[in-house]
């Protein structure tokens, strides 16, 4: 056996202990060494998967360990049935090589919503400041805010503001580079960093990539992550140093936030804080009137009026109601008026009363137990089921999100709250009592909350 094989031989068996059995059987069975020579090691598969799996999922992890067994910096070549792949770029790339793949990189447009821009933006006294402090952003990246901390309740148009710096910034120069994300996809590509000890390295350089802005939807969810949270710190710090400019959305301010390290609410708040109300009923009208205009059709004003009334909540609801009526007045073929409008939002009406706190209070009733019983962390049968029941049914009958549920339950977990989602779907299906008393609460729900719209 040649030097080079037993250095593959060595290297082999480290990929062996760091990724799955099943995975290392199906690529790597017909991975074979081909040569090494002038700090290039080659490596032959028989088909293009094997190959780009190996390049992207663990290339550098393999140069790393082949280095240390050569004790000089080495660099991984794929061959294809013969033919010669892409290099897998290595720290030790040549500086031209950097560059050119820059230049490339620049030259792709970001991954952003075209739709979400400032001129379509409605702005009122519940978001002015929040629209000033992200068009100022925009205008100048990197020294106006920064970082820029946007919070505030779900569909109230942070993430379009959001959209709308990366889209002007690009807009105003197209070699900027732009990164969305939402803060989901930053802790599930770590976690799969982790399956592999090389990927963290990969995962660095694709968030450290010389990026002009990163835009950060739902910070929250750091608080879901605690190793995450040590590894967007560092990304910040990184980014900050490197005058990139940071702007990031998240539904509460950073020191209403729970569980996240002290360092990084501090972080939050090193530039701008600034918040997006629910819409005031003026506001409200504006938004009816423009989202009607971009969907080509026009409503009276006392229609206006009246929708302009009934949703409160946020701006995403509207486009929900205006999609509804458009239906109806098509199906009916009927203009749209008052009374097409009024019919149309019985249900959503009706839909809209429907609180957490309406329904822990009926499922208490229904089974005849107290509400503290359902908020507190007593596990016994009686209470057990109808607290699983009663979260399933605030998931499923509101908005809410999952942290919310979990909040008013006695300030549980949100994994609790998941984990009793899917036991009840997962159950009621054959249990044709749970089904019944599903229904029934249901029913029982809707009704009492019609009766109160109507009053």
């Amino acid at each position: 056996m040649s030097d080079y094989q037993r250095m593959w031989e060595k290297v082999l068996e480290l990929v062996k202990q760091s990724t799955d059995p099943m995975v290392f059987s199906a690529f790597f069975s017909s991975v074979e060494p081909v040569n090494f020579a002038d700090g290039l090691f080659s490596i032959r598969t028989n088909n293009a998967l094997t190959a780009e799996y190996v390049k992207k999922n663990l290339g550098s992890f393999i140069e790393e360990n082949l280095s240390k067994e050569a004790g000089s910096p080495v660099t991984l070549k794929v061959i294809v049935n013969g033919e010669p792949e892409e290099e897998i770029v290595s720290d030790s790339v040549s500086e031209d090589r950097e560059n050119k793949t820059k230049v490339l990189r620049a030259q792709e447009p970001p991954k952003l919503n075209r739709a979400y821009v400032f001129s379509n933006f409605i702005i009122g006294p519940s978001n002015q400041y929040a629209h000033a402090a992200a068009y100022d952003v925009a205008n100048n990246p990197g020294t106006s805010y920064n970082p820029l901390f946007i919070y505030g309740g779900s569909g109230l148009g942070k993430t379009h503001l959001l959209h709308a710096i990366g889209n002007a910034i690009y807009e105003r120069d197209n070699s900027k580079r732009i990164l969305y994300i939402t803060c989901e996809n930053f802790c599930s590509d770590f976690q799969a960093s982790l399956s592999y000890k090389n990927n963290v390295h990969s995962f660095r350089e694709k968030y450290r990539s010389n990026y002009d802005a990163i835009l950060i939807d739902d910070v929250q969810h750091l608080s879901l992550v605690n190793r995450t949270q040590d590894e967007f710190f560092q990304l910040f710090e990184y980014l900050f140093a490197n005058n990139c400019q940071i702007v990031m959305t998240c539904d509460k301010s950073p020191r209403e936030l729970k569980n996240i390290s002290d360092r990084l609410i501090t972080r939050f708040e090193w530039g701008l804080v600034t918040d997006i109300q629910p819409p005031d009923f003026e506001t409200r009208q504006a938004i009816i009137k423009k989202k009607c205009q971009d969907r080509g059709f026009a409503i009276e004003d006392d229609v206006c009026s009246f929708l302009a009334g009934k949703i409160q909540n946020h701006v995403r609801e509207i486009e929900g109601v205006l999609t509804r009526l458009r239906i109806y007045a098509s199906v009916q073929n009927q203009p749209i008026s008052i009374k097409l409008a009024k019919e149309c939002m019985k249900e959503y009406v009706s839909n809209q009363n429907i609180s957490l706190d309406v329904i822990k209070r009926a499922v208490a009733a229904y089974f005849d137990i107290s509400i503290s019983d359902l908020t507190s962390h007593r596990r016994p049968k009686n209470i057990a089921k109808p607290r699983q029941l009663a979260m399933f049914l605030c998931r499923s009958m509101t908005n809410s999100s999952l942290n919310e549920i979990a909040a008013s339950f006695g300030g549980k977990d949100h994994t609790t709250v998941l984990y009793a989602c899917k036991k009840i779907e997962e159950t009621k299906n054959g249990d044709d009592e749970l089904s019944f008393q599903i229904d029934a609460l249901k029913k029982y729900i809707m009704k009492n909350c019609r009766e109160e719209s109507d009053r």
